[in-house]
């Protein structure tokens, strides 16, 4: 959690974190947590393969659902990893200060 509290203190201009921005700092930790995991491979329980939406045998073609109808397992892993690490953004600019 330190690089994550880091980044919101060098983003705000506080010396401290203030109490109001700490469930930004642990969201932030864990969504890069999750992000780290999943890009070294060592996320658990968790298949980030693409899920197959159609198989044909004739000539052999197979179709992923990516993108298509409701989302993967993936793509809903990387929505909450990027709303996990990117969507407080909004919440720290009103705690912003100005730096002389």
């Amino acid at each position: 959690m330190g690089s994550s509290v880091r980044r919101i203190l060098a983003e705000t201009g506080w010396s401290s974190l203030p109490e109001a921005l700490e469930e930004v700092a642990v969201n932030t930790a864990a969504g890069e947590f999750l992000f780290y995991k999943k890009a070294a491979g060592l996320l658990e329980g968790f298949d980030a393969q693409a899920a197959v939406k159609q198989i044909q045998e004739g000539d052999t073609s197979v179709t992923f659902a990516l993108g298509t109808g409701s989302a993967t397992q993936e793509e809903r892993l990387d929505a909450l990893i990027r709303h996990l690490t990117r969507a407080q953004e909004g919440l720290m600019a009103a705690w912003r200060r100005m730096r002389w």
